[in-house]
């Protein structure tokens, strides 16, 4: 019987020079009966990536919130050995520091424990998205990409904390993540612009908790297309 350890077929659909599609499709001889096979098209990626980073994510009133970087497993393996000197990088989407893991050398099963704060206003926490990568670290040249996640804090509250295994994939090769990644930085950045603006002109409007009323107030940016919109209901954001 043959055997076909690991092996894969990628197909990918043009129209001229242009890629319209593509998809990956593992071999087995288990599949091999003659029978039609229908695999949906994906955006053209980086299908060398794999793996998944464990995350735990929590918050502390009134303004920090706690990523931490636990451990990665069957991340791609970039050196000659057949491993990786891996390392991750972690931020929000807008204007927020990147920070960054030690390096931990020759494993494909990468163990960090690093907790990294940053500085957001509860108010603003479920419009915020945490974005980590991670890398291989080479001597010379450039690191390389080993995949990176998304985690988007709407439904998150600040009471409870996100504890998971996390899927590693190319998204930065995705033109829709990457237009989400923007519109969702953009539109954070005009979040904080108002909820600033408010809290120095009209705090009444954020710290009353007894108008009993609700009002949506909004922030336009025409040159990037971009609206920024924040519920005030009962003193509180919505």
């Amino acid at each position: 019987e043959l055997e076909i350890p690991n092996a894969r077929l990628l197909f990918r659909v043009h129209d001229d020079d242009d890629v319209i599609g593509e998809t990956m499709v593992a071999l087995s001889t288990d599949d091999m009966t003659g029978d039609p096979i229908w695999e949906e098209l994906q955006d053209q990626q980086d299908w060398s990536i794999s793996g998944g980073v464990h995350v735990k994510i929590s918050y502390t009133t009134p303004t920090t919130l706690h990523v931490k970087v636990c451990q990665a497993e069957n991340i791609a393996a970039k050196d000659g050995d057949g491993a990786s000197n891996a390392y991750a990088r972690v931020t929000l989407a807008g204007k927020y520091p990147v920070k960054t893991t030690k390096v931990i050398k020759n494993t494909l099963e990468p163990t960090w424990n690093e907790t990294f704060d940053f500085g957001i206003p509860v108010q603003l926490l479920q419009t915020a998205t945490v974005l980590l990568a991670v890398y291989h670290r080479r001597t010379l040249g450039s690191d390389d990409f080993l995949g990176e996640i998304r985690v988007p804090l709407s439904e998150f509250r600040h009471f409870h904390t996100i504890d998971d295994w996390f899927p590693l994939a190319d998204l930065k090769h995705v033109a829709r993540h990457r237009s989400e990644w923007g519109k969702g930085a953009m539109e954070q950045e005009l979040r904080e612009a108002l909820v600033a603006h408010l809290s120095s002109t009209s705090p009444q409007l954020l710290f009353n908790p007894t108008t009993n009323k609700k009002r949506v107030l909004r922030l336009s940016c025409p040159k990037i297309g971009q609206t920024a919109r924040v519920t005030i209901s009962n003193g509180r954001f919505e």
